[in-house]
């Protein structure tokens, strides 16, 4: 599988350039500069290295450190930026860092040290070409996702194809490369086909702005959030780009206010552990209400005909978890299985679908099965300056059905409006999709990775019983 790896990274030999916030690089000079990267391993045996960890950062440094890692079949784990408080996994007998610089694009600057809390394990065979990922999922219990890297580059080869990735493109990424968002649509795609690639680091809409503005991107990856913060910005942008999202549904209002200022804009669906998955429809009617389409070669079903859990048959996914140790916690489902995406979808004809939410986070409510992420879209269809929504299930011993509850960002909502939204909701929403109570904060807890920290909302649900608590008579 290696091999071809390497096959494919020797065609980059070309005059496209890679930038950073600090510098930028041709592909033939990164391609060139990686052998220097032998000077650091010359002490070390390669082929028997078990894993290797690295801190992604969003620049040329990083990518010639995942070409270097790719070609040579040297297993790496990925340890972003965000995920550093779980420090070195003790699978990893090698750590590879770099000192900062003026000057990114020197070699010179990476150390290889050892990992003093190593654990040899059988599960991670040296020179195999693995890469690992850590994931929290929602309870920010680390776990890591292994995968093979000739499946990585199939996966990034189907996005790439969906996505009409040429070398004649150009591509920016301002999301972390340590995650499977941006290491696998677009790092990886653009390095596979040699395209121009923009990283920023450290986002904010403002740079954001600037780069689109200089770079000119065909396609550029954006959040949800930074989609709602651009709607915002009063300045016009004047560049041809395929925006994509991933993450939290949009609302309809939103959508359509994005694309008036700035073109079209699809959703990606995939996960840490399958990469990308689907994508939008290319027709905005059905854009608009997250209808989504499968990648080549990726099979959906739900586990009830038209609404239930969504399993994936994908040709291209990871081996299986592994713990701290590299213990392996359980492997992939065959070829011939399905995956348990533990989303809850609904069918929209044929290979056609739609997202509701996470299965944990749904509930048989007056004799639907409700997800909380419909009830977080519906609310924010009806007040689209709530900045954020989060929905949680609240239950104890002195409740016979428990409650849902609704914890709002409110941005520019006045007092009076927020102790009416429930005498709204329940005017225009069905009955099912109205949360028992209100609570209003300033800001909403998020884990390390991004996500919305539910668990902790769930902790605190005595706060909305106090004076935050908004509620119609």
């Amino acid at each position: 599988m290696n091999n071809n790896v390497t096959d494919l990274l020797t065609k980059l030999v070309s005059n496209n350039i890679v930038y950073d916030e600090n510098s930028s690089i041709t592909y033939s000079q990164l391609v060139n500069s990686t052998k220097e990267l032998d000077k650091v391993f010359d002490h070390k045996d390669k082929d028997s290295i078990q894993c290797v960890h690295i801190t992604i950062q969003n620049d040329i440094n990083t990518t010639r450190l995942i070409l270097y890692l790719l070609t040579k079949g040297i297993n790496f784990y990925i340890g972003s930026g965000s995920m550093c408080y779980q420090g070195t996994p003790y699978f990893c007998d090698m750590i590879l860092s770099s000192e900062a610089t003026r000057h990114r694009n020197l070699v010179a600057d990476y150390q290889l040290t050892e990992n003093l809390n190593h654990v040899k394990t059988n599960s991670l065979n040296p020179s195999r070409g693995y890469v690992i990922f850590s994931t929290s999922g929602s309870t920010g219990a680390p776990k890591y996702v292994v995968y093979k890297s000739g499946n990585l580059v199939a996966n990034a080869l189907k996005i790439s194809e969906r996505l009409g990735l040429k070398k004649n493109k150009k591509i920016l990424v301002p999301v972390p490369i340590g995650h499977m968002y941006g290491f696998g649509v677009g790092v990886l795609p653009a390095i596979l086909r040699g395209a121009s690639l923009s990283l920023i680091g450290k986002n904010n809409v403002i740079k954001l702005y600037d780069y689109l503005q200089r770079f000119k991107p065909n396609i550029t990856l954006l959040t949800p959030t930074v989609c709602k913060m651009l709607i915002t910005l009063s300045k016009n942008i004047d560049t041809n780009t395929l925006y994509i999202t991933a993450g939290d549904k949009i609302s309809e209002e939103a959508y359509n206010q994005f694309e008036s200022k700035f073109g079209e804009l699809i959703n990606l669906y995939g996960c840490t552990e399958l990469g990308a998955i689907a994508t939008s429809d290319n027709i905005k009617s059905k854009r608009l209400k997250g209808i989504l389409t499968p990648l080549d070669g990726i099979s959906i079903k739900l586990d009830q005909y038209s609404k239930g859990e969504i399993y994936c048959k994908h040709d291209c996914g990871f081996e299986g978890y592994i713990d701290q140790n590299g213990e392996r916690i359980f492997a992939k489902p065959k070829d011939t299985e399905w995956f348990r995406t533990k989303d809850l979808g609904i069918s929209q004809g044929t290979n056609q679908f739609k997202i509701l939410g996470r299965i944990d986070h749904c509930i048989n409510r007056l004799g639907f099965l409700v997800s909380f992420q419909e009830i977080e879209t519906a609310i924010k269809d009806l007040f689209i300056d709530i900045d954020q929504i989060i929905v949680v299930f609240h239950s104890d011993d002195s409740m016979k059905n428990g409650r849902l509850i609704a914890f709002c960002s409110p941005g520019d909502i006045q007092v009076q409006r927020r102790i009416d939204i429930k005498s709204i909701c329940r005017e225009k929403l069905p009955s099912h999709l109205v949360p028992d109570d209100f609570c209003f904060m300033k800001k909403l807890p998020c884990l390390s990775n991004g996500k919305p920290d539910r668990l902790l909302l769930k902790n605190q649900t005595k706060y909305c019983y106090g004076k935050h608590r908004y509620k119609s008579s």
